[in-house]
This record gives structure tokens, sequence and C-alpha cells, in this order.
């Protein structure tokens, strides 16, 4: 069993420091649920160029608990 296996967590939250406090949160056991603006597509490093595919490694990596 792992230490936030009955911990679930609501991130509201943009690129950058708090996906990467999330995903380590996730690796815990927390169970990790990712509120996202729906108007723009979700997380600013899906969007920004030269990383505009959903699967850009500057979104995977640092959000990778929720693909």
């Amino acid at each position: 069993m792992r230490p936030l296996e009955d911990v679930r967590i609501i991130a509201v939250e943009q690129y950058g420091a708090g996906p990467f406090g999330s995903v380590h949160l996730a690796d815990l056991g927390a169970d990790v649920l990712k509120i996202e603006e729906p108007t723009s597509g979700g997380d600013v490093g899906r969007y920004v160029p030269p990383t505009s595919s959903p699967t850009c490694a500057a979104f995977a990596l640092p959000a990778r608990f929720s693909m």
C-alpha cells in the first residue's frame, strides 16, 4: 500500500509547479483529478509553440498521471 492511496486530490493548476507537485502526489498513491479550463483546451503546455501537440513532452512529462 502506498502512503496516499486513500487520498483524493483536486488539481486546479496550470503548467509548471502545480502539475509537478501533483504528479508526485499521484506517485505516492493519491487519486488526482485535474480540472482544466474548458474554453482554452486545457494546460498551457498543449498549445504554446513549438510543442503544440497534445502528446508533446512538455505536457506529458509533468502531467503524466492524467494521460
